[in-house]
């Protein structure tokens, strides 16, 4: 029987006054709250911003004994694909959208003249565009009418506010001057004492520099964050803006959005299992990606010709949605049931329904039916040093960021990041030296390494070390060769 939830995702209270209350409903894939508010002596409920796999949501209103009065979206989210359409038809609610997105799809369009009843309570909308420009906030009033919630989306992060750069630099600049007149201006009349609960969190690719917490207050925000506390639109740009990449699929998630998205259904099948044989013929297949969801270490160990590693223990949806097109399918290779439940809901958040089942058995299996594997070799950093210090040929490769390798890196690395490795390491890199790839705390290297054995690298080493390990006095001075 399917997990009632993934590990760690279990509903967790964030806040209460009496019969009124706040459960968030984490997605530790992506970094992300989603809410469900209550009145429990009205048995009246409304879901913030849900993701796709909308059972977690029902099983809650079930516990409860809760009815779904609405589900509402902060804004086109870029990061994920929304089943708000999915759960108010599934929980008999109305769906509540900004009346400045154009969904293609029956729903309610709201402006700052609607209320939107939780029982005896009820919430407004705040227009707060900055992260995206049809992007509304919702503010929570109990019974008295007393402003007790914010409910943020990526307007306003614990530290910071989402990123205001996702749909193009012919945007940017606007946005950043909404964002600013949002958190000086709009959300001026709040006062401090209220909640605030953002949709992004720390881990959250829309973010740059946000603290962990899934809950802050607007007293807290206006004393440490930077953002609120920038008196100039200048020092406002210089603090908000970054050079950080994120992901691909952001693009296909905001246009699913306006379409609606394929839905689920209440309750998503396991994946089908296939034999070793079936893998073997499924791996030559055009699009199809046998992607090893296991740790490094066990990766290293043994594999699957040609199979990208991504392992379940970082964001691994965000990085198969990175560097993995939509239109791939997948076969899933793992060791643990449980992990491979949380890629499946982790693609399947993100949009990527080309999952055609997993590996029976997992390697040993696929080993023991007398299939080849393949190993990648380990390094470390002093390993890498003494060869250098010998004179010997090799390549030594940085896939961190640009911006980390431009603050500490290792003497002669060659950096490409990660996203670009396979457009660029063709013509970058010498096939005929050894490899030594290596990134921050070994996560990257790691998928990297599987994808240049994949292009046919033949000489690869995975350094699961930083460039600290290497010379911490020595590293900063370092130049640095980058390939743009």
């Amino acid at each position: 029987m399917p997990m009632k939830h993934l590990p760690g995702e279990a509903p967790v209270r964030a806040w209460r006054d009496k019969d009124l209350v706040v459960d968030i409903l984490p997605s530790c894939d992506l970094g992300n709250s989603s809410f469900l508010i209550s009145d429990r002596s009205q048995k009246a409920a409304v879901v913030i911003d849900p993701t796709r796999d909308v059972v977690r949501y029902l099983d809650a209103l079930d516990r409860f004994s809760l009815s779904l009065q609405w589900v509402l979206d902060t804004h086109l989210h870029a990061d994920f694909v929304s089943g708000g359409k999915e759960l108010a038809e599934l929980g008999g609610a109305r769906f509540g959208l900004s009346d400045q997105i154009d969904a293609k799809f029956s729903h309610d369009a709201l402006d700052e003249h609607d209320t939107v009843n939780v029982g005896s309570n009820h919430l407004t909308l705040i227009r707060s565009p900055g992260h995206t420009p049809e992007h509304v906030s919702f503010l929570l009033h109990d019974s008295r009418g007393r402003a007790r919630v914010l409910f943020s989306g990526g307007s306003l992060m614990a530290g910071t506010a989402a990123r205001p750069d996702l749909l193009g630099p012919q945007f940017t600049n606007v946005l950043v001057r909404e964002e600013y007149t949002t958190l000086h201006d709009r959300y001026r009349p709040l006062t401090g004492s209220v909640a605030v609960l953002p949709t992004h969190a720390g881990g959250s690719f829309c973010g740059v520099g946000a603290r962990a917490s899934q809950c802050t207050s607007l007293a807290r925000e206006r004393s440490t964050n930077p953002l609120l506390r920038a008196t100039d639109i200048a020092s406002f740009f210089s603090a908000y803006l970054s050079d950080q990449p994120f992901p691909k699929y952001y693009g296909l998630s905001r246009a699913t959005n306006l379409e609606g998205g394929r839905p689920l259904g209440r309750n998503i099948p396991e994946l089908p299992s296939l034999d070793a044989a079936e893998v073997e013929r499924l791996r030559s297949s055009p699009g199809l990606t046998v992607l090893d969801i296991r740790s490094p270490e066990l990766f290293e160990t043994s594999h699957i010709p040609g199979s990208v590693s991504i392992s379940a223990e970082g964001p691994l949806s965000a990085w198969v949605g990175w560097i993995r097109p939509d239109t791939e399918t997948f076969v899933l290779v793992d060791d643990d049931p449980t992990i491979r439940r949380v890629a499946q809901i982790g693609l399947l958040r993100i949009g990527y329904d080309g999952l055609r089942g997993y590996l029976a058995g997992g390697i040993a299996a696929y080993a023991a039916a007398g299939f080849p594997t393949a190993s990648t070799r380990r390094a470390t950093m002093t390993s890498v040093r003494k060869i250098m210090e010998k004179g010997q040929p090799f390549t030594l490769l940085d896939v961190r960021n640009p911006d980390e390798a431009a603050r500490v890196h290792v003497p002669g690395a060659i950096n490409i990041p990660l996203p670009r490795l396979e457009r660029e390491a063709a013509s970058s890199l010498p096939r005929e030296l050894p490899l030594f790839v290596h990134c921050q705390s070994g996560y990257r290297a790691g998928i990297a390494a599987s994808l240049l054995e994949r292009m046919g690298f033949a000489h690869v080493f995975c350094v699961a070390e930083g460039p600290e390990a290497w010379s911490p006095k020595s590293v900063r001075l370092a130049r640095v060769h980058a390939h743009h």
